[in-house]
Protein backbone atom coordinates (compact mmCIF):
# COMPACT_ATOMS: atom_id res chain seq x y z
CA UNK A 1 0.00 0.00 0.00
CA UNK A 2 3.38 2.64 0.34
CA UNK A 3 3.17 3.15 -3.33
CA UNK A 4 -0.54 4.68 -3.25
CA UNK A 5 0.55 6.56 -0.13
CA UNK A 6 3.41 8.07 -1.79
CA UNK A 7 1.08 8.72 -4.99
CA UNK A 8 -1.49 10.53 -2.27
CA UNK A 9 0.80 12.47 -1.52
CA UNK A 10 1.76 13.77 -4.52
CA UNK A 11 -1.12 14.26 -6.27
CA UNK A 12 -1.48 17.85 -3.09
CA UNK A 13 2.08 19.01 -5.43
CA UNK A 14 5.96 17.79 -6.03
CA UNK A 15 7.90 16.55 -3.18
CA UNK A 16 11.33 15.16 -2.76
CA UNK A 17 11.99 11.51 -0.80
CA UNK A 18 12.86 12.70 2.46
CA UNK A 19 10.05 15.51 2.54
CA UNK A 20 7.60 12.05 1.70
CA UNK A 21 9.38 10.35 4.60
CA UNK A 22 8.90 13.14 6.75
CA UNK A 23 5.03 13.66 5.97
CA UNK A 24 4.65 9.86 5.90
CA UNK A 25 5.89 9.38 9.15
CA UNK A 26 3.17 11.66 11.11
CA UNK A 27 0.52 11.29 9.00
CA UNK A 28 1.08 6.70 8.95
CA UNK A 29 1.78 6.77 12.73
CA UNK A 30 1.20 4.21 13.65
CA UNK A 31 -0.25 2.62 11.14
CA UNK A 32 2.90 1.37 9.95
CA UNK A 33 6.71 2.79 9.71
CA UNK A 34 8.80 3.11 7.05
CA UNK A 35 12.81 3.72 6.04
CA UNK A 36 14.17 6.02 3.82
CA UNK A 37 15.27 3.36 1.89
CA UNK A 38 11.82 2.01 1.26
CA UNK A 39 10.68 5.23 -0.33
CA UNK A 40 13.42 5.64 -2.69
CA UNK A 41 12.59 2.33 -3.61
CA UNK A 42 9.16 2.86 -4.30
CA UNK A 43 9.69 6.25 -6.14
CA UNK A 44 12.19 4.29 -8.42
CA UNK A 45 9.59 1.69 -9.23
CA UNK A 46 6.68 4.39 -10.03
CA UNK A 47 9.24 6.18 -12.05
CA UNK A 48 9.90 3.49 -14.12
CA UNK A 49 5.89 2.55 -14.46
CA UNK A 50 5.45 5.82 -15.96
CA UNK A 51 3.25 6.61 -12.42
CA UNK A 52 5.83 9.34 -11.62
CA UNK A 53 8.43 11.97 -13.22
CA UNK A 54 11.11 12.95 -12.10
CA UNK A 55 12.10 17.17 -11.76
CA UNK A 56 14.83 19.57 -11.59
CA UNK A 57 16.91 19.90 -8.25
CA UNK A 58 15.18 22.11 -6.22
CA UNK A 59 17.82 22.56 -3.01
CA UNK A 60 20.83 21.82 -1.64
CA UNK A 61 20.40 19.41 1.83
CA UNK A 62 22.11 20.23 4.84
CA UNK A 63 24.89 17.39 3.66
CA UNK A 64 25.41 19.42 0.30
CA UNK A 65 23.50 17.00 -1.70
CA UNK A 66 20.41 18.16 -4.40
CA UNK A 67 17.26 16.54 -3.85
CA UNK A 68 15.29 15.76 -6.91
CA UNK A 69 11.45 16.13 -6.70
CA UNK A 70 9.34 14.02 -8.18
CA UNK A 71 5.72 14.81 -9.06
CA UNK A 72 2.59 12.65 -10.52
CA UNK A 73 2.19 12.12 -13.83
CA UNK A 74 -0.96 11.56 -15.55
CA UNK A 75 -0.91 7.91 -15.95
CA UNK A 76 -0.31 8.24 -11.70
CA UNK A 77 -3.40 9.97 -11.39
CA UNK A 78 -5.42 7.29 -13.55
CA UNK A 79 -4.16 4.26 -11.32
CA UNK A 80 -5.00 6.46 -8.18
CA UNK A 81 -8.55 6.60 -8.96
CA UNK A 82 -8.44 3.11 -10.11
CA UNK A 83 -6.96 1.94 -7.42
CA UNK A 84 -9.43 3.93 -4.56
CA UNK A 85 -12.41 3.14 -6.54
CA UNK A 86 -11.54 -0.82 -6.35
CA UNK A 87 -12.99 -3.18 -4.00
CA UNK A 88 -10.43 -4.47 -1.32
CA UNK A 89 -9.27 -7.88 -1.82
CA UNK A 90 -10.38 -10.29 1.21
CA UNK A 91 -7.36 -11.03 3.12
CA UNK A 92 -6.46 -15.20 3.69
CA UNK A 93 -7.39 -16.48 6.91
CA UNK A 94 -4.10 -17.83 8.85
CA UNK A 95 -2.28 -20.98 8.64
CA UNK A 96 -1.48 -23.34 11.31
CA UNK A 97 0.88 -21.56 13.75
CA UNK A 98 4.81 -23.00 13.36
CA UNK A 99 7.10 -21.30 16.00
CA UNK A 100 9.61 -22.08 17.84
CA UNK A 101 8.04 -23.27 20.86
CA UNK A 102 6.01 -25.86 19.01
CA UNK A 103 9.54 -27.38 17.04
CA UNK A 104 10.73 -27.41 20.44
CA UNK A 105 8.39 -29.44 21.96
CA UNK A 106 7.47 -31.66 18.81
CA UNK A 107 11.15 -32.49 18.69
CA UNK A 108 12.60 -31.56 22.37
CA UNK A 109 10.39 -34.03 23.83
CA UNK A 110 9.71 -34.17 27.49
CA UNK A 111 12.96 -32.45 28.46
CA UNK A 112 12.30 -29.41 27.23
CA UNK A 113 8.90 -28.55 29.29
CA UNK A 114 10.78 -26.94 31.96
CA UNK A 115 12.69 -24.23 29.88
CA UNK A 116 9.37 -23.80 27.52
CA UNK A 117 7.32 -22.42 30.42
CA UNK A 118 10.01 -20.36 31.22
CA UNK A 119 10.44 -18.75 28.03
CA UNK A 120 6.49 -18.90 27.81
CA UNK A 121 5.87 -17.01 30.65
CA UNK A 122 8.86 -14.40 30.32
CA UNK A 123 7.08 -13.65 26.21
CA UNK A 124 3.60 -13.56 28.57
CA UNK A 125 5.23 -10.40 30.17
CA UNK A 126 6.72 -8.73 27.19
CA UNK A 127 3.08 -9.19 25.44
CA UNK A 128 1.39 -8.19 28.39
CA UNK A 129 3.25 -4.61 28.39
CA UNK A 130 3.22 -4.26 24.70
CA UNK A 131 -0.87 -4.64 25.23
CA UNK A 132 -0.33 -2.15 27.98
CA UNK A 133 1.16 0.55 25.80
CA UNK A 134 -1.02 -0.26 22.77
CA UNK A 135 -4.41 0.47 25.37
CA UNK A 136 -2.58 3.79 26.22
CA UNK A 137 -1.99 4.81 22.80
CA UNK A 138 -5.59 4.25 22.12
CA UNK A 139 -6.58 6.22 24.73
CA UNK A 140 -4.59 9.11 23.82
CA UNK A 141 -5.87 9.15 20.49
CA UNK A 142 -9.48 10.04 21.64
CA UNK A 143 -12.33 10.30 19.12
CA UNK A 144 -11.50 10.31 15.72
CA UNK A 145 -12.28 13.42 13.83
CA UNK A 146 -11.46 12.09 10.28
CA UNK A 147 -10.62 9.48 8.27
CA UNK A 148 -6.98 9.68 9.22
CA UNK A 149 -7.88 9.27 12.85
CA UNK A 150 -10.07 6.31 12.27
CA UNK A 151 -7.58 4.55 10.12
CA UNK A 152 -5.27 5.51 13.12
CA UNK A 153 -7.70 3.55 15.82
CA UNK A 154 -8.62 1.06 13.20
CA UNK A 155 -4.84 -0.02 13.00
CA UNK A 156 -4.01 0.57 17.46
CA UNK A 157 -7.22 -2.02 17.56
CA UNK A 158 -6.10 -4.46 15.37
CA UNK A 159 -2.70 -4.68 17.18
CA UNK A 160 -4.25 -5.10 20.64
CA UNK A 161 -6.63 -7.56 19.36
CA UNK A 162 -3.54 -9.52 17.42
CA UNK A 163 -1.78 -9.52 21.18
CA UNK A 164 -4.07 -10.46 22.99
CA UNK A 165 -4.44 -13.40 20.33
CA UNK A 166 -1.10 -14.60 21.34
CA UNK A 167 -1.56 -13.98 24.67
CA UNK A 168 -4.36 -16.22 24.41
CA UNK A 169 -2.43 -18.40 22.63
CA UNK A 170 0.55 -18.75 25.67
CA UNK A 171 -1.87 -19.18 28.55
CA UNK A 172 -3.35 -22.13 26.39
CA UNK A 173 0.18 -23.33 26.26
CA UNK A 174 1.17 -22.68 29.74
CA UNK A 175 -2.29 -24.45 30.96
CA UNK A 176 -1.56 -27.58 28.32
CA UNK A 177 2.05 -28.02 29.69
CA UNK A 178 1.09 -27.86 33.29
CA UNK A 179 -1.85 -29.83 32.98
CA UNK A 180 0.43 -32.81 31.11
CA UNK A 181 1.84 -35.85 33.49
CA UNK A 182 4.79 -34.82 32.96
CA UNK A 183 4.24 -31.02 32.89
CA UNK A 184 3.16 -30.85 36.51
CA UNK A 185 6.45 -30.78 38.13
CA UNK A 186 10.09 -29.67 36.67
CA UNK A 187 12.71 -32.15 37.67
CA UNK A 188 13.72 -30.92 41.22
CA UNK A 189 10.43 -31.32 42.49
CA UNK A 190 9.10 -28.23 42.46
CA UNK A 191 6.06 -26.59 41.01
CA UNK A 192 6.79 -25.12 37.28
CA UNK A 193 6.33 -21.07 37.01
CA UNK A 194 3.29 -19.51 36.40
CA UNK A 195 2.23 -16.33 34.94
CA UNK A 196 -0.18 -14.10 36.83
CA UNK A 197 -0.10 -10.73 34.65
CA UNK A 198 -3.08 -8.72 34.24
CA UNK A 199 -4.33 -7.19 31.33
CA UNK A 200 -5.43 -3.51 31.21
CA UNK A 201 -9.04 -3.10 30.21
CA UNK A 202 -9.52 -1.62 26.95
CA UNK A 203 -12.45 1.42 26.43
CA UNK A 204 -15.48 0.04 26.27
CA UNK A 205 -17.06 0.30 22.99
Amino acid sequence: MLPYAILTLLRDGADHGYRLKQRLDVLLAPIWRVNIGQIYQVLDRLRRKGWVEELPPEAVSERGRERWPVAITTQGLEELERWTASPIRPTRPPGPARNDVLTRLAFGGERCIDRLLCDLVEERAVYAAEHDRVTARCDELGLARSALDSAKRLALESARLEIRAHLEWVDLCLDHLRAEPLGRRGRNGRPRPTATLELRAGPAG
